[in-house]
């Protein structure tokens, strides 16, 4: 009995050890899912932050983004609302470009025309003038006409209010929070503003649009004649930056939009282009005096001291001897790809001389794997959003239910453990227990057989003896 019961402790301490290392791997589940948590109001910020010196520049509110990774390198009161002037027409040539045909065509009338202040900047359009949607947005864009401004809103929405809805409506669509348009033009309005991170948004957005990129980004064009006018009109682009012949060029400058009112001051939106990465520079409320030169510090200061480099290719904190719930396991029975992945045309900015483990993250789980979709991830270098990521499932695992643990106020954490495939530890906690069993069930079988010998033997003993002591009380009867 004592031999049984120090078998069955010893077997009962293997599977403790193993259960234990094993649920470290659940624990950190558990944790992460506590973490990912408390990472929705806050962001761990490191305490040696070394971020490269930005150079000094003018203006009421600034903001520097990467396009392609969201990350914002630099930012003064960028959420500030303000006046937008003319930089208004980036969310006025978008909507045109996702509302109209380039052929389509847009006529003038004399209300939508008497409708302008006499100081506007206006193409000059005439009662009745006919001119086609590709002219008019160049027109729009490059000298920024008013006339034409208000004759799209008319064209697309019927009235120029209506069309100021649909404005705020695509704006929150592009990722602004603090933005109202009350007109299509950018003339002052005391209900119409914006901030310098919104128009980065709006512009980063737009920018993805092809034909906005083209036009925007165009130095001259030469509009066709028109039903009233005979003479072909040049355009010419007001953003100095993006005019070869013009003191402010910058040659790695693509597209942008100008604006200016007493009540705005100087309004600048610029995108500029080099070694892979594509940045958009906002400057509201600043001066001529310094808003082309202030651009082009920015760009070279976000071109100098920061790399983009791709998610997947150098993230390697997601693996199986992290603490990280994503793990990239190896599968115990078929030989495939990883169990999570990362989007592989994901990018995040890197201050010179930092890599991407010195970043944090924060995850978001998604609450619906049906798509393949983990979670979202967002690196950040201190406060500042760098890039972001989402990771999914493999392609050949995309068909498991619910992979991310999903949180819920009514269920505890630990009771929503993700269903994640075949787990090594799990395998080997497996294996031990059936080798256990196995070898309990033979000890006992060994166990009982011995026992029916010893009872066997104890049987002949006894018998034997009584065999004896019946001979030996004959043997004295004869006597």
């Amino acid at each position: 009995m004592k031999k049984r019961t120090g078998f069955l402790i010893v077997i009962i301490y293997f599977i403790n050890i193993i259960g234990f290392s094993h649920g470290n791997i659940w624990a950190s589940v558990e944790t992460d899912m506590s973490e990912a948590a408390s990472s929705e109001s806050s962001v761990v910020v490191s305490e040696h932050i070394e971020y490269p010196e930005a150079p000094e520049v003018h203006g009421e509110s600034v903001i520097l983004m990467e396009a392609d990774t969201g990350a914002i390198i630099y930012e003064r009161n960028s959420h500030e609302k303000l006046y937008p002037a003319s930089i208004t027409k980036i969310m006025t040539g978008l909507l045109t470009i996702e509302n109209c045909s380039m052929e389509d065509i847009v006529t003038y009338e004399r209300d939508i025309l008497s409708a302008l202040p006499y100081d506007a900047a206006k193409l000059g359009l005439v009662a009745g003038e006919e001119m086609t949607v590709k002219d008019s947005l160049y027109s729009l864009m490059l000298r920024s006409s008013n006339d034409v401004a208000v004759g799209l809103a008319y064209k697309i929405s019927g009235s120029e209010e209506e069309f100021a809805k649909l404005m705020t409506e695509r704006a929150k669509t592009a990722g602004a929070v603090d933005t109202n348009f009350a007109n299509s033009t950018g003339l002052h309005d005391v209900n119409h503003y914006t901030t310098a991170y919104d128009m980065a948004m709006i512009t980063r957005a737009a920018i993805t649009n092809p034909i906005f990129y083209e036009i925007s980004g165009t130095d001259e064009y030469v509009l066709e004649p028109t039903n009233k006018c005979t003479t072909p009109r040049t355009q010419k682009n007001r953003h100095e930056m993006l005019v070869s012949s013009m003191q402010g060029y910058y040659s790695y400058a693509v597209a942008g939009k100008t604006g200016y009112t007493d009540e705005a001051g100087r309004t600048l939106v610029t995108v500029a282009k080099r070694d892979g990465k594509t940045f958009i520079c906002v400057f509201m409320k600043t001066t001529d005096e310094y808003v082309f030169n202030d651009t082009k510090l920015m760009f070279e200061y976000g071109f100098n001291h920061f790399n983009k480099i791709n998610i997947a290719e150098n993230e390697t904190r997601f693996n199986q001897n992290s603490d990280d719930f994503f793990s990239k396991m190896s599968d115990i029975f078929i030989n495939t790809e990883s169990l999570f992945v990362l989007g592989k045309s994901d990018y995040c900015m890197l201050p010179e001389g930092v890599s991407i483990e010195d970043l944090t993250y924060r995850i978001e789980y998604a609450t619906d794997n049906s798509n393949g979709l983990i979670a979202d991830v967002e690196y950040y270098y201190g406060d500042r959003i760098m890039g972001n990521t989402k990771i999914n499932l493999g392609e050949q695992k995309k068909t498991i239910d619910n992979a991310s643990p999903v949180r819920d106020n009514e269920v505890e954490n630990e009771t929503i453990i993700a269903d994640i495939p075949i787990n090594i530890w799990l395998v080997v906690l497996g294996i031990f227990i059936v080798l256990a069993v196995i070898l309990y069930i033979a000890y006992m079988i060994k166990t009982k057989e011995k026992r029916k010998r010893n009872r066997e033997r104890k049987k002949m003993f006894k018998e034997s003896k009584n065999r004896f002591k019946r001979r030996k009380r004959q043997n004295i009867k004869f006597r």
